[in-house]
């Protein structure tokens, strides 16, 4: 009995489980692809699953990812779809979340294809999509940066509000009140003009930067780059 009693215990607790029982879970996430690349993500985790692989899901299916629209928190592949004669694929809302969250590798759709074909997850390394190999977890791009995201100047070309407050934090920056920012962010067609005194006291301080500062500081780590391509002219 104390034999079985042992045995149980170690496929209750993972000890003797086999290597793949305690791999870390794969969740996809793909931004731009077509339908087919979507079909072979879900059909190629349910056969690795099947086989004993490690456990698996396409997480765009989930409503939670569906409502939010942006990466799912715990994704650790990208598919992502490149426009010849384009290096690398566009930098999408959820490349940009890849990038800031670290751990997760931003692949073209021949990485979902070749892993059908041989019904086990293929490296990432020969698939890359141009954003380089995947970042460790938490790169931390903003170092603690104040930022204040203004709602009310982002325009229809901009990420929504939301989204973007949740690329700062993901990113490690903070969201803070107009106040307390080092950096104020609006959209490529905002003007001072008839902006409220405390952002306009901001614009003429120089604080006041176009969202693609965000997107640069993230894909490059530097959140001190050279701000004067991203201020809004007088």
């Amino acid at each position: 009995m104390a034999t079985r009693a042992t045995g149980l215990g170690a496929r209750l607790f993972g000890r003797g489980a086999p290597a793949a029982a305690r791999a870390e879970p794969v969740v996809i996430s793909a931004s731009g692809v077509d339908e087919d690349v979507r079909g072979a993500l879900r059909e190629v985790s349910k056969r690795i699953v099947a086989r004993g692989g490690p456990k698996a899901r396409f997480a765009d299916d989930d409503l939670l990812a569906k409502l939010r629209g942006v990466l799912p928190a715990k994704a650790t592949h990208l598919v992502v779809a490149a426009k010849p004669p384009a290096p690398r694929a566009p930098r999408t809302l959820k490349v940009l979340f890849a990038l800031a969250r670290g751990g997760c590798a931003i692949v073209t759709p021949a990485w979902a294809f070749a892993s059908l074909d041989d019904e086990t997850w293929a490296p990432p390394d020969a698939y890359l999509a141009g954003y380089g190999p995947p970042r460790p977890k938490k790169p931390n791009a903003l170092a603690g940066v104040e930022v204040h995201v203004v709602a009310n100047a982002l325009g229809p070309a901009e990420p929504p509000h939301s989204a973007l407050q949740a690329l700062v934090s993901a990113a490690g920056g903070r969201s803070v009140a107009l106040r307390n920012c080092r950096v104020a962010l609006v959209g490529d067609s905002w003007t001072p003009y008839k902006a409220p005194a405390a952002l306009r006291a901001l614009h003429r301080n120089g604080h006041v930067l176009r969202v693609r500062w965000l997107f640069d500081a993230i894909e490059h780590q530097d959140p001190a780059r050279p701000q004067a391509t991203y201020r809004v002219p007088a």
